[in-house]
């Protein structure tokens, strides 16, 4: 009877407590390896300018002639010139990542390729450089 109860008392609510502390691990997948070959230059993320790489990002999803938020000195950014877009550059891509941008309502695309989202990271990480 004696161990009946400590069974009871002390054993049965240890193992309650460990099981319903234990959760399902859900997180963010397994990285994946990289998909470019030994060798070779990852191209969405060395050696990034931006003339060349960012810019032309900018005018596809952000900077529209019509239908564009981020042209005329908008008030949340005007992202036509390198200085504009430089100092906001991170809350940008955030935001790309959090899928508030692009908006549904532009006239552009609406999502960003993974490479182009590569090239504005790898561009923020070099330092922001007007290159």
């Amino acid at each position: 009877m004696r161990k009946n109860f400590l069974f009871a008392c002390a054993i049965v609510p240890c193992a309650l407590i460990l099981f319903c502390t234990c959760t399902k691990d859900v997180g963010y997948p397994a990285l994946q390896p990289s998909s470019t070959p030994p060798g070779q230059v990852d191209t969405c993320k060395t050696d990034i300018k931006f003339a060349k790489h960012i810019e032309p990002i900018l005018k596809t999803y952000c900077a529209l002639p019509t239908g564009g938020c981020h042209v005329n000195n908008a008030s949340w950014g005007d992202f036509t010139t390198y200085g504009a877009f430089s100092t906001r550059s991170s809350l940008a891509i955030q935001r790309i990542k959090n899928n508030e941008m692009p908006p549904d309502y532009t006239n552009g695309p609406k999502t960003l390729t993974a490479c182009d989202l590569d090239k504005l990271e790898a561009w923020v990480k070099d330092g922001s450089q007007n290159n």
